[in-house]
């Protein structure tokens, strides 16, 4: 377990809209693993603040004290880890839902003259029924460098509906960077964030750097 510790430029805070209200400087919309949030930040006397509850869907446990707010990141949650199914980039991945199989290997292409990550995919329909993987939970798309940095990504081409059993072809793309970090070093991990309201522990990770 790891304790996150916040700065001061995301601060989250247990707070009333009537302690607020004459200081809020602005509202900002804001996203999670590049899924926008139904919620607001807040911006208030230079500070951002985000509900809690906006943390724990990146699985980071909060609790609060009378005195102390905790954040607690566990190695199987968080943008790194997230409790679900694991496994190679060969390999295909059952969340219960669907079949993922990484069909190329990790590549740079542009887009609109900027940098993007690109995985060619076939997903599977593993349901009795047709369904759209865009409207059955998936949440969000992370690229994860080494460090446990996340580039946002977006599934592509699948907004279609797939019978049961049958399989489609697209891709999973992270958003345009032009961080030379970003592309300095190649993303280890994709990883697919499900609402848990719609199936728990349906993540799905893939370690782009082994095979088996």
């Amino acid at each position: 377990m790891k304790k996150t510790t916040l700065t001061a430029s995301l601060t989250v805070l247990l707070i009333t809209v009537t302690a607020v209200a004459q200081q809020v400087q602005r509202t900002l919309s804001f996203t999670l693993n590049g899924t926008p949030s139904s919620e607001k930040a807040l911006v208030i006397n230079g500070k951002t603040y985000i509900p809690a509850s906006e943390l724990r869907k990146l699985g980071i446990s909060v609790t609060a004290t009378k005195t102390t707010l905790t954040l607690t990141q566990s190695q199987s949650g968080g943008a790194n880890g997230q409790e679900g199914t694991a496994g190679c980039s060969n390999q295909t991945l059952f969340n219960g839902l669907w079949r993922f199989t990484l069909t190329s290997d990790l590549k740079q292409e542009s887009e609109y003259g900027d940098p993007i990550w690109v995985l060619e995919a076939e997903v599977r329909n593993a349901s009795k029924q047709s369904s759209r993987l865009d409207f059955s939970g998936l949440q969000g798309v992370g690229f994860v460098y080494a460090d446990g940095r996340v580039l946002s990504g977006e599934a592509r081409d699948f907004s279609v509906d797939i019978p049961a059993g049958a399989a489609s072809r697209g891709q999973f793309v992270s958003s345009r960077t032009s961080n030379p970090q970003d592309l300095k070093e190649q993303p280890v991990k994709l990883l697919l964030v499900w609402d848990e309201n719609v199936r728990k522990n349906a993540n799905v990770r893939f370690d782009l750097t082994c095979q088996k």
